[in-house]
């Protein structure tokens, strides 16, 4: 449904009456309110509502764009990368890449493909829902590098005991991802756009329209950023205790008026998780026997620096909600509301394993 329909039917979304008119059923609406909106029963046996009676084609329910070629996507970038090729027994790769990517329409809540919520807001302006994509890094940096201790030329012991020891790294730093704002939601039940306009949005193969919201996920709207609000109650990147903290504000976001879309984005550049470095490194022997032959011993410990891995304040956990309470238990932990974090699936704790290797 669109702006012009409603005009042409004397609908104004900003009147309670009207709203709550569009979403009874077109049986029970008086004869007089039927003149006064221009409402006809579309065809015989008709059972459905009256925002469902306007729609151009008001025998076809809701339409899903699965797979329709409508999203649009922006990558600009500047990337560098520094080669040091083996000599002296140091080989090195290190690239960095600074960039932008901006997305319409593009995502999906598709858990076959990598699950990002999408980010459509008002479907009838469609590039207003440009937005970067939420699978957005503006900062990444990969270094790879090995050493191997040359023979040196000194006492023949001293040599033996510390050539052949190779050391190797691979390490990656880079921003957040994109925490998705939370979604728009009516104070009166029905009276949220998404089901007032029935709108419908691309969602994954599950299918799921903007007004239904679709396993408690699927915006109509987005709720509308607070200036001078901080967007967490704590540093992402600090060290702190996430069975106590909630890491959100309520306070950073409101709620648009009843039938009207929020005019926030579905993602801010400032709005990220918590940066998950990736640290992993080796430490091994190469042990020459004869010509063609020789034995590796080889240490290899992934996250090296044993950080600890703290879950994100999940849509499961109430992220896409600003409405709801914080609330905590006696002993201060966390209990339920926006920003609490499940803390009892931290992980990321150190691992290693011991490679040997026969060539010849």
């Amino acid at each position: 449904m669109t702006p012009e329909i409603l005009a042409a039917h004397n609908f104004d979304l900003n009147n309670a009456n009207d709203r709550a008119l569009l979403i009874t059923p077109l049986s029970s609406v008086s004869a007089a309110d039927k003149a006064k909106y221009k409402l006809t029963v579309p065809f015989t046996g008709f059972a459905g509502n009256v925002n469902q009676s306007i729609r151009p084609f008001p025998h076809v329910g809701n339409l899903f764009v699965i797979w329709a070629p409508l999203g649009r996507t922006w990558y600009d970038s500047l990337q560098m990368k520094l080669t040091k090729r083996f000599s002296h027994g140091l080989d090195l790769t290190g690239s960095y890449s600074y960039q932008k990517e901006l997305t319409v329409g593009a995502e999906t809540f598709d858990t076959a493909f990598e699950a990002v919520m999408p980010a459509v807001n008002n479907v009838n302006v469609y590039n207003s829902s440009k937005t970067i994509s939420g699978l957005s890094i503006p900062h990444r940096l990969v270094i790879g590098a090995n050493y191997q201790v040359p023979k040196l030329d000194t006492n023949k012991f001293v040599s033996y005991v510390l050539r052949d020891w190779t050391i190797g790294a691979v390490v990656t730093y880079q921003s957040g991802q994109p925490v998705m704002a939370p979604r728009a939601f009516s104070s009166t039940p029905g009276h949220d756009v998404g089901t007032l306009m029935k709108l419908c949005a691309p969602m994954g193969v599950l299918g799921g329209c903007n007004g239904s919201v679709w396993n408690g996920t699927s915006p109509a709207s987005f709720a509308t950023r607070v200036p001078g609000q901080e967007l967490f109650l704590l540093d992402p990147n600090s060290s702190f205790d996430p069975f106590t903290k909630f890491m959100l504000n309520t306070k950073a976001w409101t709620q648009p008026p009843d039938g009207q879309y929020g005019t926030g984005a579905a993602y801010y550049n400032d709005y990220r998780y918590r940066r998950r470095p990736s640290e992993s490194m080796s430490l091994g022997r190469l042990f020459p026997i004869r010509e063609g032959m020789a034995l590796q011993l080889r240490v290899e410990l992934m996250n090296l620096f044993n950080r600890v891995q703290i879950p994100n304040p999940g849509i499961e956990f109430n992220s896409n909600n600003a409405t709801l309470p914080q609330v905590s238990g006696a002993d201060g932990s966390t209990i339920f509301g926006f920003g609490r974090i499940d803390a009892i699936n931290a992980g990321g704790q150190r691992t290693g394993q011991i490679v040997a290797r026969f060539n010849f």
